[in-house]
């Protein structure tokens, strides 16, 4: 479960790698953690949700490693009464939306972070604060510049909350 955000003109040429993404998720969600060929599959969706993601989609998970949980935002309570009766973000609406993630303070509260890794982690792994913050620094460019591209264009986009 997630925001899926489209810019259709962009995306929709690019629909065809859907299947692909979801098969592989199903195959890794399917096998146990420890599974070696839960890794492989891993990189596989990973393949396709960036050819998903460079085309005009944005996803973001409705988990801790949701972007819009790191800025204190939230797709329902912020994102969607900014939305058209066709579940558009557009004009005015997309560039409030844009200037709330902009000016976001982004976090990674320590009540969340230790819920997730209760035993902690060491500091060198992909599940420190630092990689966590790095990461959500990084989807947030990402967010923006998907925002930018429909600002740009003056195109909507279509969100599925």
């Amino acid at each position: 479960m997630g925001a899926d955000l489209y810019i259709r003109t962009k995306h929709e040429p690019m629909r065809r790698y859907q299947s692909f993404f979801d098969a592989a998720i199903k195959r890794r969600d399917s096998l146990p953690a420890t599974s070696s060929k839960r890794t492989t599959t891993k990189q596989q969706a990973l393949k396709y949700a960036r050819l998903l993601d460079s085309t005009g989609y944005f996803r973001d998970p409705y988990s801790p490693t949701s972007v819009l949980w790191a800025l204190g935002l939230s797709w329902w309570r912020d994102v969607l009464p900014l939305l058209n009766d066709q579940h558009e973000l557009l004009g005015a609406n997309l560039r409030k939306f844009r200037h709330q993630v902009s000016i976001a303070e982004q976090g990674l509260p320590a009540k969340v972070y230790l819920e997730t890794f209760p035993s902690g982690v060491d500091e060198s792994t992909e599940n420190s604060p630092e990689a966590w913050h790095q990461h959500f620094t990084c989807r947030r460019k990402q967010l923006l510049a998907f925002l930018d591209t429909a600002i740009k264009y003056e195109v909507p986009i279509l969100c599925s909350l």
